[in-house]
């Protein structure tokens, strides 16, 4: 099979020790009241897959598009006790499969 995958990576850790990718298109949605930019998340319309890298820790997540439902996610790599949304995804290299 064929997969659409959008690679996207930091290495800047936030406070806490989080990690946060943009997930969004470079293109424009539209402009709200204000004129700011409203960008479409990243979604199966563009990729299958976003293989997120946190090089500082030298680690990927790999996420399914359709589990994308945010401009940006965020990755706890360090902390093996996170919940967080995306976690499951951790080296989820059987997606290929």
């Amino acid at each position: 099979k064929l997969y659409r995958v959008q690679i996207k990576g930091t290495n800047t850790p936030k406070q806490g020790g989080s990690y946060r990718i943009r997930t969004t298109t470079d293109t424009p949605k539209n402009y709200d009241h204000i004129n700011r930019r409203r960008y479409i998340p990243l979604g199966k319309e563009h990729a299958d897959i976003a293989a997120c890298y946190i090089e500082q820790i030298g680690t990927w997540y790999l996420v399914p598009t359709s589990a994308i439902t945010s401009a940006s996610m965020t990755f706890f790599p360090t902390n093996p006790n996170s919940c967080a949304k995306y976690e499951k995804y951790l080296n989820n290299w059987n997606i290929f499969s």
